[in-house]
């Protein structure tokens, strides 16, 4: 749906976070409802988002889901 009408999956806020950054926040955002280990990884995987790429204080999305205790998307890592 998203694709098929022009979205812009590379967008950034303010803060320079991305989407990834936005899935690897804690509390009740609406990526951790729905799963954002697996939002992540369709992000990295059919999008090609980068997992590094870091916003305006220096930080990755996994720098973040370090901080926040995002172990499903710190997972997809270690296999």
């Amino acid at each position: 749906f998203f694709e098929e009408n022009g979205s812009d999956f590379t967008i950034v806020n303010a803060k320079g976070e991305g989407l990834l950054h936005a899935c690897a926040k804690g509390g009740e955002s609406p990526a951790r409802t729905y799963g954002a280990d697996r939002i992540s990884q369709w992000l990295m995987e059919v999008q090609d988002l980068d997992p590094l790429a870091e916003d305006i204080e220096s930080r990755s999305a996994l720098d973040v889901a370090t901080a926040s205790g995002c172990t499903g998307i710190l997972e997809l890592f270690r296999r």
